[in-house]
């Protein structure tokens, strides 16, 4: 007879009473000892080739103390790599099978075996024997005749001899309740930046003690899904399988990030666990956040997501419709909760209708700029930044109208076409911005504006991060206005951060585990005070009080320019000092609107669009010098500049785009080249009114 025991110390020990040609002769037992794994349920390969003497049982078993007789040939493999699958057995010892079951708790094993005496003899003579099996060969022990930690079977005589026919028949094989193991496999995607890339949730159902783990670089809010996801599929009504759940997110080496991955996970396990037939999510990508109700909730990133699934079919959260799609190439399938996934799994409800795009664009309303009263020429200069896209720094002192020319520069903008937008959108939707985009009036297509606070840090401003790697302030403007109020309060390391994004448009984020590039095209605008007082200027406190404002020390000046290098200022186009205006401009009549000052840039803007570009800033170097040249008068200006060393390379290439912005405003592009006034303009806006002067004579 055989018997298995599961001891106190995880050791499965296989006992094994040897039964010679004639009943009823006495032969001592033969013990073979197996390793149970840390897992219940997982059995390791054992072999015994060797007669082993005064084997030792583990502790409660209550089977110490038997000796080994005569070995028959060696016991072939005993392996079970995972609970579940069937494994043959070969004793060599006249058992001709054995079949065990665990339990699903797996901590009870219960031994069963078909046994002969010719067994041995059909071995020894080469026969092979079935590996075919029939439920009623098999003799299975009562389950009161044997506790299966600290018993063993009963002795009984040996069973009457079988035919060699019969032996033949007779399987050889371990089975484990349970069934078949189960792996589903499923598509999501998770997001890097404001990019998607496509994840496979590979699930697998296993016999094991009940456990859910999730390998493949989760981060911890993916990780937490363990716990959204089984009280997400039990609220709903839908079984949960009591066995070891293993999620493996591929590729391995890609950081997940965020919970979209719920659904698939969860949808993974219920067709893994036999609920679900895989075949009705073939073509169909899984993503959005599970809450403990199992509704199904949007996530940050979802364009990107969309994006990046791989499947044409994406179901998303019924939230996060709107947003979704518009991504273009993408069948988008809104739903409300994991149940009405599993109904429609099942046939009971249809697919819904995916969703139509949203048509159309809305523009969000921006202050007028005939808010603003008297600067003429911070006025002007505002115009020329918006219709060339060109960096913009005003320096004056306190109330004297420098944030209220900034943040109504954006609505000078010409509105977002639509890939742009989208564009727009997507990097909102990476930073968890659940803006941008209305069912019923489409998307939002105002230029984006920004105004960090002063006190931001470096990764607000470029983004990035340790782990979640999200755009920063610089990304969020793109295709806008980024506006930095106080220049000289921010610190020194943190300005010079922006250096490369104003050349390049684009920020480049390299860290230990991944490397991103975030899109920044945008445009600077800056104000700052002169000095720490903000009085430089000399303005008096009053028309009758001779006393200057300004009570800064040279030191103090100093340290305060100190905070602007001189590489972030080279690269700012237009510079201008805003006074205070005087009392008959702040009650005088107000100046023009935005509206007609738009219209301007906007007919400036399709200059540039004809020319191939989307504005004069953004122009190759090549191709600037090839459509605007200085004509004579204008060289002798910019070389008597290089000359004086108040200009650099950069800087002449600048003067030249803001020449040709100038031209196209005051419908001077039909010349040839960037005449005389245009580059006298452009120094003044650069180096202000007195090197303009200075450089003229």
């Amino acid at each position: 007879m055989a018997g298995l025991y599961l001891s106190d110390a995880g050791e499965l020990h296989c006992a094994v009473d040897r039964f010679g040609p004639s009943a009823g002769e006495e032969h001592p037992r033969i013990w073979h000892r197996c390793q149970v794994g840390q897992f219940a349920g997982e059995l390791f390969g054992c072999r015994v080739g060797e007669p082993v003497e005064g084997v030792e049982c583990g502790q409660g078993a209550d089977l110490c103390g038997d000796r080994v007789g005569d070995f028959g040939p060696p016991v072939t493999d005993l392996a079970v790599p995972e609970a579940g699958e069937a494994v043959d057995v070969a004793l060599a010892v006249g058992v001709e099978y054995c079949s065990a079951f665990a339990s699903d708790d797996v901590d009870e094993v219960a031994g069963s075996c078909c046994r002969s005496s010719e067994g041995m003899e059909e071995r020894r003579k080469g026969r092979h024997v079935s590996h075919g099996s029939h439920p009623d060969e098999i003799l299975s022990y009562p389950s009161h005749t044997m506790h299966p930690l600290t018993s063993r079977p009963p002795r009984e005589s040996p069973p009457p001899a079988a035919s060699a026919d019969a032996l033949h028949r007779q399987p050889l094989e371990v089975l484990f309740r349970g069934g078949a193991q189960m792996i589903a496999t499923l598509s999501s995607a998770t997001v890097l930046g404001v990019e998607g890339h496509p994840v496979a949730v590979e699930v697998h159902v296993g016999n094991g003690l009940p456990m859910f783990t999730i390998v493949g670089l989760a981060d911890l809010a993916c990780r937490e899904a363990r716990d959204r996801v089984r009280a997400a599929i039990v609220s709903s009504g839908l079984p949960w399988p009591m066995k070891r759940i293993t999620v493996n997110l591929a590729p391995a080496d890609l950081r997940k990030l965020g919970s979209g991955l719920d659904l698939a996970i969860a949808v993974g396990v219920l067709i893994a666990g036999g609920t679900l037939n895989a075949d009705a999510f073939d073509g169909v990508s899984l993503i959005g956040e599970l809450g403990l109700d199992g509704t199904i909730r949007t996530v940050s990133g979802l364009v990107a997501l969309v994006d990046g699934a791989p499947g044409r079919h994406v179901v998303v959260p019924r939230s996060g419709v709107a947003e979704a799609a518009c991504v273009p190439g993408r069948s988008v399938l809104p739903m409300h909760d994991l149940r009405q996934v599993a109904e429609v799994a099942l046939g009971n409800e249809p697919w819904p209708p995916p969703a139509d795009p949203p048509a159309g664009g809305y523009r969000i309303p921006a202050p007028d700029l005939s808010d603003v009263r008297g600067q003429p020429f911070a006025r002007q200069a505002a115009e020329i930044a918006a219709a060339g896209g060109h960096h913009f720094l005003m320096s004056g002192s306190p109330g004297a109208g420098k944030t209220m020319i900034a943040k109504r520069l954006a609505g000078l903008l010409p509105s977002l076409n639509p890939p742009d937008a989208l564009d727009v959108l997507r990097i909102r939707s990476a930073a968890g911005q659940f803006e941008g985009v209305c069912a019923t009036r489409g998307l939002d297509v105002s230029p984006p504006f920004r105004a960090p606070h002063h006190g931001s840090s470096m990764v607000s401003l470029i983004g990035g991060g340790t782990m979640a790697m999200r755009p920063g302030e610089l990304s969020l403007a793109h295709r806008g206005v980024l506006f930095l109020d106080e220049l000289s309060e921010f610190g020194p390391a943190v300005l010079d951060s922006l250096r490369q994004p104003l050349e390049e448009g684009v920020v480049r984020v390299a860290r230990a585990r991944a490397t991103v590039t975030f899109p920044a095209q945008f445009q600077l605008v800056a104000a700052t005070n002169p000095c720490p007082c903000g009085w430089r200027t000399g303005e008096l406190l009053a028309a009758d009080d001779a006393t200057p404002r300004c009570a800064c020390s040279p030191h103090q000046i100093d340290r305060m320019r100190r905070r602007l290098s001189g590489p972030l200022l080279d690269r700012i186009d237009v510079r201008v000092d805003v006074v205070r205006p005087s009392v008959a401009e702040l009650l005088g009549p107000p100046g023009e609107s935005s509206a007609v000052v738009a219209q301007r840039v906007a007919s400036a803007r399709a200059l540039s669009a004809q020319r191939g570009f989307r504005c004069n800033a953004e122009m190759p170097l090549q191709a600037l010098r090839g459509c605007a040249p200085f004509s004579p008068a204008g060289q002798r200006i910019v070389e008597s500049m290089l000359g004086r060393g108040m200009l650099t390379a950069r800087g002449m290439d600048r003067i030249r785009r803001v020449a040709l912005t100038i031209q196209d405003l005051t419908g001077q592009s039909a010349q040839s080249e960037v005449g005389i006034d245009a580059v006298m303009q452009a120094v003044e806006l650069r180096r202000g009114a007195a090197t303009a002067t200075e450089v003229a004579r």
